[in-house]
């Protein structure tokens, strides 16, 4: 690919794939002076600044021969989000949409959590409370709440024309702290402490945006959640070149393929097994494997699946029902090769929630380790890998090993036995 990648960002996730991918293949544009702030040391990156509506965009990537674009935009900002698609689709140019995980509330289990459809709901409900707010929503839902300035607190990103604007709405200044996140349970916790808050007004930005942090503080403190719910992204006349809803890995792997980009290599570590539990969710072919490749390994193996396949091996502890959430406690990690992608990713993103390493078998951005070839004679493993990549590659060159592997182990044993036999030696070579 000759032409730069066109990236919106202003996010985490936008950032991150710049600290996976050189800068120089990209045309990074963002919203505000304060977005191309945080990029700036990007070496190479040509920022673009200033909000696009559909007809710049068309225009940019007619000019800037744009042949792919990115859409890392936040999961609130649904207009540009909608200029992109559209621009994209009359363009004919292939989109991919990164998109932050919701929020698990289940695992906060807050009792006092309202849902809004959008910030102007959320000012509905506060007309008949009392006592203070802390609005967290960003600048741009600011307005609806004007009403409500003198016992608010707002928490903003340190730009300039955004406390201009919270100047402009009469919100008093010595209650706006213009701060970068993300923001950890104890700060939460200590000012909303501090300045008696009631009412915790937030959007759920995902875990990567310290949503959970906010909620478990609130919580804690016996405070009410107003959460406005992500808007709705409507798919209709959508481009047949559009990957949508993928995370920060997912789209690194696929900018590199794009741009016929090496990743560094997988360090192969040797982790013992022997006892450990080890959870599986499926019952299929793949699930069948992998838990006669752990059993090898000494590994404790559960399988939760509604059906199992007939060569499932015996010594599994299946649990012949559908996958619970439950299923993950205590597992030392887990591997997900369910049919169906949406649950596999649910339970990858449940697990990272709990610091469970997960291998999911229908994305390879979605793992936190790949699971090898493992071919095992005597005391000797060898394993191999194409990150997720490429099965055909791995098998090949497991068949291979596994072929000559008994070839190789006899001759170095001769050699070996030969040494050991010649005069003076007494030195034991070992693998």
């Amino acid at each position: 690919m000759n032409s730069k990648i066109l990236i919106f960002g202003g996010t985490t996730e936008a950032r991150e794939i710049l600290n996976f991918i050189p800068a120089k293949y990209f045309i990074y544009s963002v919203a505000t002076d304060y977005g191309a702030e945080l990029v700036k040391n990007f070496n190479g990156l040509e920022i673009l600044t200033g909000r696009l509506d559909e007809t710049q965009i068309i225009n940019l990537i007619r000019e800037k021969n744009i042949k792919f674009v990115i859409d890392a935009t936040h999961p609130y900002a649904v207009n540009i989000s909608k200029n992109i698609k559209n621009a994209c689709s009359k363009t004919e140019i292939e989109l991919l949409r990164v998109i932050r995980e919701k929020s698990n509330l289940n695992l906060i289990d807050h009792k006092n959590i309202i849902c809004a459809e959008n910030s102007k709901h959320a000012a509905e409900i506060l007309r008949n409370t009392t006592g203070n707010i802390f609005i967290t929503t960003g600048i741009n839902e600011l307005e609806n709440f004007k009403d409500f300035a003198e016992r608010a607190y707002i928490r903003i990103l340190p730009d300039v024309n955004s406390i201009q604007k919270c100047r402009d709405l009469n919100f008093n200044s010595g209650h706006v702290i213009a701060i970068q996140g993300k923001f950890s349970y104890e700060f939460n916790k200590i000012f909303m402490l501090e300045n008696n808050i009631k009412y915790l007004i937030t959007k759920d930005s995902g875990e990567i945006g310290g949503t959970n942090e906010k909620l478990q503080a609130a919580k804690d403190l016996n405070i009410n959640v107003i959460l406005i719910s992500r808007p709705k992204f409507e798919n209709e006349n959508e481009n047949k070149n559009n990957i949508n809803n993928v995370n920060i890995k997912s789209a690194v792997t696929l900018i590199r393929e794009k741009l016929n980009l090496k990743r560094p290599p997988l360090f192969p570590l040797y982790i013992d097994l022997e006892n450990k539990k080890i959870l599986i969710a499926g019952g299929g072919n793949i699930a069948a494997r992998r838990a006669e490749t752990l059993l090898k390994c000494g590994a404790e193996v559960y399988a939760v699946s509604p059906e199992f396949n007939n060569n499932f091996p015996e010594n599994v502890h299946k649990i012949l029902r559908k996958f619970e959430f439950d299923d993950l406690e205590n597992k030392f990690f887990v591997i997900a090769t369910t049919n169906d992608h949406d649950l596999n990713k649910k339970i990858a993103h449940e697990c990272k929630l709990k610091n469970i390493p997960v291998n999911i078998s229908d994305d390879a951005g979605e793992c936190d380790f790949y699971f090898p070839s493992l071919i095992n004679i005597e005391n000797i493993g060898v394993s191999v890998s194409s990150a997720g990549l490429s099965a055909s590659t791995t098998k090949f060159l497991s068949d291979k090993i596994r072929k000559f592997l008994p070839e190789w182990l006899n001759e170095f044993k001769n050699k070996k036995n030969k040494k050991a036999g010649a005069p003076g030696e007494n030195r034991t070579l070992g693998l």
